[in-house]
């Protein structure tokens, strides 16, 4: 079977009620996508170490808790700091240092859940 056009699939209409792309599989799709988008952004900013990426990465986290409902942010902001985590612990220098100055900011917006 091949595809045609983004909202079709053979004789499937992706966007229709009972199609694949159901309410809830969308919604979560766009939160993969601004997770994604954020994870990008902290790894090359993280592989950078510079002073001035702090607030870049700040940036990063407000701009994928803007676009995550309250929800799911908890959630989103642990894999975040897994993530972060991760590169932290392959890090060394600078890039080690930048990784625990953005796990501090995440850790401080983790405190909002309590």
């Amino acid at each position: 079977m091949t595809c045609g056009p983004p909202r079709r699939c053979g004789a499937v209409e992706l966007s229709q009620p009972g199609g694949l792309a159901s309410a809830s599989v969308q919604a979560h799709i766009g939160l993969m996508v601004h997770l994604d988008k954020c994870l990008d952004s902290l790894r090359g900013l993280i592989a950078d170490a510079h002073a001035n990426g702090i607030q870049m990465a700040e940036k990063a986290i407000e701009e994928y808790l803007a676009a995550t409902p309250p929800p799911a942010q908890k959630e989103g902001l642990q894999t975040v700091q897994q993530a972060v985590q991760t590169h932290r612990d392959a890090a060394t220098g600078v890039h080690r240092s930048f990784a625990d100055i953005v796990n501090d900011y995440i850790e401080e917006k983790m405190r909002a859940f309590e």
